[in-house]
């Protein structure tokens, strides 16, 4: 877990973005642990990955991320975080055109998971 953070400083900006890719996955794949959704949370790892989904960024980093926005959204408090760093706003943005179909699909799984949470709703 503590390479967690190194994770999220490479997704930050002036990072190449193939290597903002590669970062973003491998927190993809971490962001179905409970434990680890924990530790992202607590390391700013929200704040860091909203940003990314911003139009100027390259579709893939945008999918991506949508799909690790997935994976924390399913946690009451990494949801509140989306929240309150303007992810709802962010991924609604994705939806819009001119896009592409799985960066969609992907931010309405996410937006689909905010969804469910009493946070959300109201």
């Amino acid at each position: 877990l503590n390479g967690i953070q190194a994770l999220l400083t490479l997704a930050e900006p002036g990072t190449p973005d193939e290597a903002r890719l590669a970062a973003v996955g491998a927190v993809l794949n971490l962001a179905v642990d409970d434990d680890c959704k924990d530790v992202i949370l607590a390391q700013g790892g929200v704040d860091k990955l909203v940003p990314l989904l911003g139009a100027s960024l390259p579709v893939t980093l945008r999918a991506v991320t949508a799909m690790t926005l997935t994976n924390l959204g399913a946690q009451e408090a990494c949801a509140q975080a989306m929240l309150a760093a303007g992810g709802v706003n962010a991924l609604i943005q994705c939806l819009g055109k001119p896009t592409d179909a799985v960066l969609q699909e992907k931010a309405a799984s996410a937006l689909w998971n905010l969804s469910a949470l009493d946070a959300v709703k109201s």
